[in-house]
């Protein structure tokens, strides 16, 4: 509370897709319970302990457009800013109990399609998903995974690459994993923040099935611009084919530079990354999705690299396609969790990036003056 006719309070959550919504029920819970006193609100977000927006409005305006939602009107008289997050700021802290944990379960379908072995190859998968917070910005997230049922045993194609086999190696993979517990992700997190519109995750552990290894994330991403700009590099070492603990001698270091731009009106996403790949191939990738209103997200991509026709094999250059679905279209509650799936239409090992965990560009979605604009009418949902 910065004086006594002010409240202000700082909130974590996992359960909506849209800050404006979240917002929304913090604020008109503060109006319900505050005193007459209060004379204005100010909300603002927390994610992995880093401030991505403060929400502040008066009381009487909240008050007045809510009653016939003119959501038009209320974003003209509220101010949104970006908010670099200090706890020493707020005369009231509660006591959180760490570490906190948060699991969940459910089947996935693993599958390989296409081949001389045979048309479709499916792993059903129960995996466990975890996620340990040791404090605010520092949480371990694993996922682990039992093959259930799978034909993978079928599966023979070896690789004929010419270049490491960062990727070629799927079949190795897939059937390593067979009947057995698997490993495929235990990352170690840690973020954080540099004033309003600096970023930065370090990371270490199991990142994917294929890799492991340590490194960091940068981005920088202004909250009222619809442009960020991202660094990463990582130090990775493959994965053993029962995707256990154990390693290969294939290490490498990986890094790109990356831009992203939201075109505002359309909703699209480019981003444009450049750099050095796992299977030590330097070039770009460039990438375009779309969010819909529903939170269907559908995309593609491609990427050249300084690797020969010859060298890549079979499909020239690397491309595919990927779709993500919001899981709350298919439950009565509000679920911030997404299921998806991708097409590449042959798996080669040239422009092959790292995969992990909990992105920065995605941790910092709610960090953008945009999605406040274009989905405000989530406010009286």
């Amino acid at each position: 509370m910065n004086n006594s006719s002010e409240l202000e309070i700082v909130y974590s959550h996992n359960k909506y897709r849209s800050p404006v919504l979240a917002a929304g029920r913090a604020l008109n819970i503060l109006e319900n319970i505050s005193p007459n006193t209060i004379k204005d609100f100010k909300v603002s977000e927390v994610n992995a302990g880093m401030g991505t927006y403060t929400f502040s409005v008066n009381r009487e305006i909240l008050k007045r457009y809510n009653a016939f939602e003119n959501h038009t009107l209320l974003y003209q008289y509220s101010k949104i800013e970006p908010f670099n997050f200090d706890e020493t700021e707020y005369e009231f802290n509660p006591s959180i109990s760490y570490p906190a944990s948060f699991f969940s379960m459910g089947p996935e379908l693993i599958n390989q399609i296409g081949g001389p072995d045979g048309f479709f190859f499916g792993d059903l998968k129960w995996n466990f998903d975890s996620e340990i917070l040791f404090f605010r910005n520092l949480s371990l997230i694993s996922k682990l995974a039992y093959s259930v049922a799978n034909n993978m045993g079928d599966l023979n194609l070896a690789s004929d690459s010419v270049l490491p086999h960062v990727r070629t190696d799927i079949v190795k993979y897939l059937r390593g994993g067979n009947d057995q517990l698997t490993i495929d992700r235990m990352q170690l997190n840690y973020y954080q923040q540099f004033g309003e519109s600096f970023f930065l995750k370090l990371s270490g552990g199991i990142f994917e099935s294929m890799f492991a290894g340590y490194g960091f994330e940068a981005l920088y991403k202004p909250f009222t611009k619809n442009f960020g700009v991202g660094l990463e590099v990582w130090d990775v070492t493959q994965r053993d084919y029962d995707q256990r603990f154990k390693l290969l001698d294939y290490s490498t270091i990986t890094g790109h530079l990356t831009f992203y731009y939201l075109e505002n009106k359309s909703n699209i996403l480019f981003s444009l990354k450049g750099g050095r790949y796992l299977a030590e191939d330097s070039g770009f990738t460039f990438d375009f999705s779309r969010t819909f209103r529903s939170g269907m997200r559908l995309g593609a991509y491609f990427s050249l690299t300084d690797i020969s026709r010859e060298e890549f094999g079979e499909g020239s250059f690397d491309k595919g396609f990927y779709f993500w679905v919001p899981i709350e279209l298919f439950s009565p509650k509000y679920l911030k969790r997404n299921f998806g799936w991708g097409l590449r239409p042959i798996t080669r090992d040239g422009a092959q990036s790292r995969i992990y965990g909990y992105p920065l560009w995605g941790v910092t979605d709610a960090s953008s003056k945009y999605k406040f604009y274009r989905n405000f009418d989530d406010i009286y949902d």
